[in-house]
């Protein structure tokens, strides 16, 4: 509370009003509740207490939200900031792993995207997990900390032709995880119907992006078999031969700072094509 303003008057002090005192002695027990502890009057270091308290776990919240929709109380008695602020932290454990772009609504004072701290990219699935989860707020969205994922998290690959015709058909499963910036995943696909794709065979949708790695060939034998776009895995099949096993990687801190990293093996047999590897995510 803002205490009225006293002055001096013929070397006289000034006279606190009861609604000064009383107001002081309301909030300063406020501050004591609100850190869970009881009003005691034999105790004198109960404000110090609750000071503690505040700054030990002041930031904790508790997630009643949905996927992709996180929703945060404060726990207890405690007291929320009353808007947000710059620097403002918040740790929480999510009630579900989120599986696309993401907000949160931090006790009431309306939602805000939560992204990627590193680059400021929304999430497409897995960054938010079951366990701690930490964000700062920058003034506009808040960000997330540390991304990690050691679940392994479901999404399904494509396979088309680069310029066009009839894509493959059959059975197309990938799974992944996330630590920080480094995104593992296994891709298998069983094609049942071959159809007509033209051009190069492309696997595409992994999640997030392969850097900024454009038109990135690979030769094996002298034939080029394999090519990296921002997000695909391009194949040139008919390079291949059935019992194929390459391993190939690429390295490179692209202009700007940013970077471009994959290594991973590619098996074919048949009709199933089997990849897996790391890549570096942008």
């Amino acid at each position: 509370m803002a205490a009225t303003t006293k002055t001096w008057l013929n070397n006289n002090p000034p006279t606190e009003e009861d609604v000064d005192l009383n107001g002081f002695k309301n909030e300063n027990n406020n501050l004591i509740v609100g850190s869970g502890q009881v009003l005691d009057t034999g105790d004198n270091q109960q404000t110090h207490k609750a000071v503690a308290h505040y700054a030990a776990g002041g930031d904790y919240y508790v997630d009643s939200g949905v996927a992709n929709a996180y929703v945060l109380g404060t726990t207890g008695s405690q007291i929320a900031p009353p808007v947000y602020f710059s620097g403002m932290s918040i740790r929480f454990v999510a009630g579900n792993i989120n599986t696309g772009a993401s907000t949160v609504n931090v006790a009431g004072l309306g939602v805000k995207s939560i992204i990627a701290d590193f680059d400021g990219s929304a999430f497409v699935g897995g960054e938010v997990t079951l366990g701690l989860n930490e964000a700062y707020y920058d003034g506009t969205s808040f960000r997330m900390m540390r991304i990690e994922s050691r679940d392994q998290l479901s999404f399904t690959p494509t396979v088309y032709g680069s310029t066009g015709g009839t894509a493959p058909t059959g059975n197309f499963l990938g799974e992944y995880s996330v630590l920080g910036r480094v995104v593992t995943f296994s891709i298998h696909v069983d094609i049942t119907n071959a159809g007509s794709p033209t051009g190069i065979l492309n696997i595409g949708n992994l999640p997030y992006n392969i850097g900024n790695s454009h038109n990135i060939e690979f030769f094996v034998g002298g034939f080029n078999k394999i090519a990296l776009g921002v997000s695909d895995i391009l194949i040139n099949a008919t390079g291949f031969t059935t019992g194929d096993f390459i391993q190939f990687s690429y390295d490179k801190t692209n202009t700007g700072g940013s970077r471009s990293s994959i290594s991973a093996s590619l098996l074919v047999v048949g009709s199933i094509i089997d990849l897996s590897g790391t890549y570096w995510r942008e």
